[in-house]
């Protein structure tokens, strides 16, 4: 019986070290056309990560996590409809929310919500985006209320 187990743990031990170097492998890979495919992640020069997330074909798709140098979270985003729209969530340094929107192919759209770094993390701007450009109404509020101080009408930037 003592043999069995022996037997049992150095199997189980060589299985373990396989899954793991298979998994390490499967990062940062590309298809047989260049493109990007499977889980990737991308480092600074000081070795911390900058980024991670996953491509098919190519293309980003699910939720990407970008890093500031220090290891806290810059940013989220969440990729759908084969990479083109992106709900993106960005933060301060200070861990607080900076800013919240949609970017369709890499271009700001719809409302996208400024925040202040500050303890209460109030809103402090809304603008309206069509194709990267501000269009519509762009709102700045008084500080820790939600009483504009100023309402301005974009047409095309």
């Amino acid at each position: 019986m003592e043999n069995i187990m022996k037997v049992f743990r150095v199997t189980l031990i060589i299985m373990l070290a396989f899954t793991a170097t298979l998994n390490a492998q499967l990062v940062n890979q590309e298809n047989g056309s260049g493109e990007k495919e499977g889980k990737w992640v991308k480092y600074f020069d000081n070795n911390s990560v900058k980024y991670e997330g996953q491509f098919h074909l190519g293309k980003p798709y699910g939720k990407f996590v970008y890093y500031y140098k220090n290891g806290d979270i810059k940013a989220v985003s969440e990729f759908e409809d084969n990479g083109t729209i992106a709900n993106n969530i960005t933060y301060y340094k200070s861990g607080k929310l900076m800013a919240e929107g949609k970017f369709v192919n890499q271009k700001k759209v719809g409302v996208w919500k400024y925040y202040l770094d500050q303890e209460s993390n109030a809103l402090v701007s809304t603008e309206k985006y069509s194709n990267g450009v501000l269009n519509g109404e762009s709102i700045t509020y008084y500080p820790n209320t939600d009483q504009p101080t100023e309402i301005v009408m974009f047409k095309n930037g």
